[in-house]
């Protein structure tokens, strides 16, 4: 869910709209009329005081086309990082693209619908999925197996994964049984580097579980 923020001011540049991520990192789009690139978005990290260090500028002298830029940069860094944006639920399509009929209405949205090509990877690939959907409010089981979706394993309510074989169905990115992950570690300049992993769910040890990515000990 994007927040307005048209006071916060950005290097010269008012702020119109911006994201935040659960991992206090997110994008701005802002706008400064005298400037001779009107529009301009950015990645940004927070710090604990709630101030923000800007990087990473896309300039522009067309609105639509800053708009454009923002929303595809919110996307691939959900794509890329497996994050949901801070207070927002995530749910995952893996059968069919999100369309009219494949999801609930509530008071919480969708806010946004995002749909792909293919079955792509999501959630750092842990699972595959047609499009996911958002929504400012958690779905309830029921709603979630009506429409045959997942929740995203770092929604709010699922921080800590655990629960029953049957709660981990509904969660996308939780194996229902031994399985392995490859798991990307990315940084600077990375493609990405496998590691191993196994899930809790009927795991014997190992490695860190891809979706909690907390560390269990290997049995011997």
């Amino acid at each position: 869910m994007s927040d307005s923020r048209p006071k916060e001011m950005m290097q010269g540049y008012a702020i119109k709209e911006s994201t935040v991520f659960e991992n206090n990192r997110g994008f701005a789009l802002a706008e400064n009329q005298n400037a001779p690139q009107t529009f301009v978005t950015r990645q940004f990290t927070g710090a604990e005081n709630g101030e923000r260090d800007y990087y990473l500028g896309h300039y522009t002298t067309d609105g639509e086309t800053a708009r454009r830029d923002y929303l595809a940069r919110v996307a691939d860094y959900i794509k890329d990082y497996g994050q949901s944006e801070r207070g927002v639920y995530k749910c995952c399509s893996t059968q069919r693209p999100v369309g009219i009929g494949t999801f609930p209405k509530t008071d919480g949205g969708p806010v946004r619908i995002v749909n792909f090509d293919t079955r792509e990877g999501v959630e750092l690939g842990h699972c595959r999925a047609r499009g996911y959907l958002e929504h400012s409010a958690p779905l309830t089981e029921k709603q979630l197996d009506d429409c045959g979706l997942k929740a995203a394993h770092n929604n709010p309510d699922l921080k800590r994964c655990g629960g029953t074989d049957a709660d981990r169905g509904r969660i996308c990115g939780q194996a229902q049984g031994p399985r392995s992950f490859a798991l990307y570690g990315m940084g600077a300049g990375q493609r990405g580097v496998y590691k191993e992993a196994i899930c809790h769910a009927g795991a014997d040890g190992g490695a860190a579980c891809p979706c909690c990515h907390a560390q269990k000990p290997r049995r011997r």
